[in-house]
Formats: C-alpha cells, sequence, structure tokens
C-alpha cells in the first residue's frame, strides 16, 4: 500500500496547538491538510482510534482503525466499503505469471545525512532513500512533529499496512523494473521511530508533497470517520464478483479487456496512490 504516498510531504505552514490527551473536548482531533507535486490537496482527519485519508484511492476516501490496524477503502462511485484485510483476488490468467512470481525486494537503505532545515519551528533530519543503491528521494523528518499520540498511532498503522510487494509487481507488471518501485512502502514503518516527514524531494530535486497546515486541535465530527451505513461492506472477492456481473455477456477481446478494468479497479481500491 502506498502509504506515503501523500504524507512523504514538506512542511509548509503550520497551525499546531498541542493538548494533553485527557483534556481534549469531545469531538477534539486532528487535521493535517497537504498538496502533492501536481498540486492536488489532501486531507487527513484523526480522532482518538480512527482516522479518515480523502482522495486516498480514485474517487473515493479511506477509514483507518488505529486500534485494530485496519482499513477500508470507501468508494461512493459504487456505493460500497472495500475490507483490505480480506484475501486478495486470485490474478488472471493473462497477469497470473507475473503475479504469483515469487518477488524480490530490493535492498532499501535510509542513509542519514545530518540536520536539515528548521521548518516552521521544527527541527529536521535529512535522509536519502536508496534502493540497490540509486537514489529514489530525500525525507526530512522530525520527531517532535510525531509526538502527538494520535498522529504515532496514525504513523505506526499506516507502517503496519504498507507493503512494498504490491508496489514492485505493479511496476513490474507495466514497466521495466525500477528499483525504487516500493521504496516508499519499505521506508514507512520507519516514520513512527523516526519522526513524520515533513518534506520529500524526488532525485530530480523536485519537491513531492507538502504540508500546509497541522491543527492538533480541529473539531472532527465522529461521522466523518466512517461510511454511510447503506453501503456494504465487502470482500476483496466479493467486490471483484460484483464487477462482473455489472457486464454484459463479452466477447473473448472484451472479456480480457473488462477483465483488466476489473482488475485495476480492486487494486486502486485496495491500493492508495
Amino acid at each position: 500500500m502506498r502509504a506515503f504516498f501523500w504524507l512523504v510531504v514538506i512542511l509548509g505552514t503550520v497551525a499546531a496547538t498541542a493538548v494533553a490527551d485527557g483534556t481534549r473536548p469531545a469531538g477534539e482531533g486532528v487535521r493535517i491538510e497537504s498538496v502533492d507535486g501536481d498540486g492536488k490537496r489532501h486531507t487527513v482527519l484523526m480522532r482518538e482510534n480512527r482516522a479518515r485519508i480523502d482522495d486516498a484511492i480514485p474517487g473515493g476516501y479511506m477509514i483507518l482503525d488505529l486500534a485494530r490496524g485496519r482499513a477500508y477503502a470507501v468508494h461512493p462511485g459504487e456505493r460500497l466499503v472495500l475490507d483490505l484485510a480480506t484475501p486478495r483476488v486470485p490474478p488472471s490468467a493473462h497477469a497470473g505469471a507475473l503475479t504469483d512470481a515469487p518477488v524480490a525486494l530490493p535492498e532499501v537503505r535510509l542513509e542519514h545525512l545530518g540536520p536539515g532545515p528548521r521548518l516552521h519551528g521544527y527541527d529536521t533530519v535529512h535522509y536519502r532513500i536508496r534502493s540497490d543503491g540509486r537514489h529514489c528521494f530525500d525525507a526530512y523528518l522530525a520527531r517532535e512533529a510525531a509526538a502527538d499520540p494520535r498522529i504515532q498511532r496514525f504513523l505506526d498503522t499506516l507502517g503496519q499496512l504498507s507493503d512494498p510487494r504490491d508496489e514492485v509487481r505493479r511496476n513490474r507488471l507495466f514497466k521495466e523494473r525500477d528499483p525504487c518501485a516500493g521504496a516508499a512502502e519499505t521506508v514507512d514503518d520507519r516514520y513512527g521511530e523516526l519522526g513524520l516527514p515533513l518534506r520529500t524531494v524526488g532525485a530530480d530535486g523536485r519537491v513531492r508533497h507538502e504540508i500546509l497546515r497541522i491543527d492538533l486541535a480541529a473539531r472532527v465530527e465522529r461521522e466523518r470517520l466512517s461510511w454511510p451505513v447503506d453501503y456494504p461492506l465487502l470482500s476483496r472477492q466479493q467486490v471483484h464478483e460484483r464487477l462482473q456481473r455489472q457486464q454484459n455477456p463479452p466477447s473473448l477481446d472484451e472479456a480480457l479487456q473488462r477483465q483488466r478494468r476489473i482488475e485495476a479497479t480492486v487494486r486502486d481500491l485496495g491500493a492508495p496512490q
């Protein structure tokens, strides 16, 4: 899962006031606003043991159960919720030879390059992420920014959910081998220990993501951290079957094309970009 993804970020303007857990009023939570390298804005909401990542999947959002380490992809267009803890759908014949093969993960290393810039009140540490010796991206991490226990639980959950093998398989299906595929997912589980990524810069020097605002005393309604009650909670297999039933009997060529679209939809629901 590309859990960092957008959260591998740069700190722009931070509005944050720390409040002790035991004194937070009802409904108070965390709101993080960010923008990626393409100018697309993202929002993360947290409260107690729940979190919501807007636009984590095409046309939808993700709900994280931080207490149980579970993730759910909510797709309003299909009016369904996918339980990401359910088994994956076996691949079709045209992709099986690639997706069934064992995945050899590259050697990913975080190089400590010393202090980074002080970003809006936070000291950072500069790390360079390399995969099989190739420079993939640079990250500027702030331990203090992750000190809030809600953000800490969020980072820990994302690290647990990330699987670099998924990204490596997708890269192998559609592109030539890229040693940096899966590098972000590989280091996701280190952020809870090393700090919140406040800035990431690609090997080409371009900033990939930027946090625009962190509010540690945001008003977050409980309803925002769930999904509509009439949306069924489905397994990956049930989503696969539901999408297949929506298709009319096709020709062989159409069947192959539709199968690819179905698998792409299930993949998008299960692997936020």
